[in-house]
């Protein structure tokens, strides 16, 4: 019995890291913890998006805007959606100048802001909800 746990103490010690692996493990953990650093700073930047609206500016919707808006907003990742918000609004700002959003504003508003993957989805939504 004796040998038995020599033979299984020797293959686990010839079978674990080797001090000399332990500094280029160490730089792969780092460099993997610098990514996950830059993602989460980028995360954080896009939370705290420049304002969205002008302060007093006030926002009417026409129709169904109003439910195309949320759905589109509603449509993005969890981690994403104050910043495509914050987007979409200041797109509103420089495409609405009177501050009334109709439809045709909402398809422009949709090929602005939203990605090229997702922007079928956006004009799905809209013209699903359309009033006219």
């Amino acid at each position: 019995k004796a040998r038995v746990v020599r033979r299984i103490e020797n293959n686990y010690h010839t079978t674990s890291i080797k001090s000399a692996h332990l500094p280029a493990i160490a730089s792969i953990s780092r460099m993997i913890h610098a990514r996950l650093l830059v993602r989460i700073l980028f995360l954080v930047r896009s939370m705290m998006a420049l304002p969205a609206m002008a302060v007093g500016k006030e926002v009417r919707f026409t129709g169904n805007t109003k439910i195309m808006y949320d759905k589109i907003i509603g449509n993005v990742p969890w981690f994403g959606r104050k910043s495509a918000q914050a987007k979409l609004d200041r797109a509103i700002d420089e495409v609405c100048v009177d501050g009334v959003v109709t439809d045709a504003d909402m398809v422009v508003l949709a090929k602005k802001t939203t990605p090229r993957i997702f922007l079928q989805t956006s004009l799905d939504i809209i013209e699903e909800h359309k009033t006219s």
